[in-house]
């Protein structure tokens, strides 16, 4: 959504709030309240929770909308700590002044210390409240806190939290990022034989003070049960996103069949997975299905790449690629006995009194799994050209 388009909501939303807080004798006024864009949770000193929320200053918000301005920040950001988030969410209060409002939460943010210690507990607040924005995307910080993902500031957006969710938007594609909002994060975790992986962020230098074009949203942290166990990169991260069909869009670079010391770059427009189980000899082998469609958007080197032939080896080099991603994903997933594949949940539905048998050992059972893939690509128009020009 462009960035725009989201301020313009956002006001609106403000409007609203208001309108329904001055008409409704059981609402809180706007002034009694406000509103977070965005939530970062980490681990404090004594075992505590620290809570940071990014909340939007109404005034100045229309203000920027209108193209004024008041001189005023359009976004504060708070931190606070407590035994619990809800505790610490409280506390907030000392400094915020007003109720905090989660509905409109665009980004929850988690520190890479805190994920490794279980994500469970720290989320049954935002569970169990009722205004809390279950369409917010999810990310872990990768090497630094929430906090200093949201205290970054935005050359670009009067509230830093849009300029971040766009960036995630933009990430997620071209497959760099595994991208999940928070509902369907509390489903996976409740869900048996299935792990979750969730998309990463990281600040890219020391600047006293960062800005969001210094950070990379990419790849993502692989969750054990509820725990941060390992990092994939943003290739293992396309491989596994292939292998669960959540891949809109991506680039594959190939080599060029009439020089193979050249690239050729295709863009996959779409992908299509799925993923069935069968039994063998006792044991459960996984077919990977994946076809997907591609162009041809950049060619290095010469050569007329829209013969017959030269396209059918141009699809075998993409099947070939997009298989080696996938085989990569899941056998890092295997080796560390973490199914983000979702093996366990797609045997469960298939063969639920094989899963019964071995559902208490899945960990065991997993890194002996037996997986098939298989990739069928269709290689579309190669552009407004046959060949690349080439200087005489």
């Amino acid at each position: 959504m462009p960035s725009q388009v989201k301020l313009t909501i956002m006001v609106l939303l403000l409007n609203l709030v208001m309108c329904i807080a001055t008409g409704c004798w059981n609402n809180q006024d706007l002034s009694e309240t406000s509103i977070a864009a965005a939530m970062g949770l980490d681990k404090a000193e004594d075992n505590k929770i620290e809570l940071t929320v990014q909340l939007v200053n109404p005034s100045a918000l229309k203000s920027a909308q209108k193209g004024g301005g008041s001189g005023n920040k359009a976004a504060l950001t708070l931190s606070k700590t407590g035994d619990t988030v809800f505790e610490a969410n409280r506390n907030l209060l000392s400094t915020a002044s007003n109720k905090i409002l989660h509905n409109h939460i665009q980004i929850i943010v988690i520190g890479e210390t805190l994920a490794r210690d279980g994500l469970t507990q720290i989320l049954d607040f935002l569970e169990r409240g009722n205004q809390t924005n279950r369409k917010a995307d999810i990310l872990i910080a990768k090497g630094t806190t929430a906090r200093k993902i949201l205290n970054l500031q935005s050359e670009l957006e009067t509230i830093p939290a849009i300029n971040l969710a766009d960036t995630i938007d933009n990430e997620d594609s071209i497959g760099k990022i595994k991208k999940i909002m928070f509902t369907d994060l509390m489903k996976e975790l409740a869900t048996p034989g299935k792990d979750a992986a969730i998309g990463g962020v990281e600040i890219m230098n020391d600047k006293e003070q960062p800005f969001i074009k210094d950070i990379r949203i990419e790849g993502a942290a692989a969750f054990k049960k509820d725990k941060l166990a390992f990092w994939l990169n943003p290739v293992q991260t396309r491989g596994l996103l292939f292998m669960k069909d959540k891949i809109s869009s991506a680039v594959i670079n190939v080599a060029n069949p009439l020089d193979r010391r050249t690239k050729v770059a295709i863009e996959v427009i779409s992908s299509k997975a799925k993923t069935s189980v069968e039994l063998k000899d006792g044991s459960p082998v996984f077919n990977i299905e994946i076809n997907e469609q591609g162009d041809i958007v950049e060619q290095q080197g010469g050569g007329d790449l829209s013969s017959p032939e030269v396209v059918e080896k141009l699809k075998k080099e993409t099947e070939r690629a997009i298989a080696d991603e996938v085989k990569n994903s899941i056998e890092l997933a295997l080796d560390n006995q973490c199914d983000l594949m979702g093996f366990g949940d797609i045997l469960h539905k298939k063969h639920p009194q094989y899963w019964n048998k071995v559902k208490e050992n899945w960990d065991e059972e997993l890194s002996r799994v037996q997986f098939n893939i298989k990739v069928s690509s269709n290689i579309g128009r190669a552009g407004l050209v046959k060949t690349s020009v080439l200087p005489k």
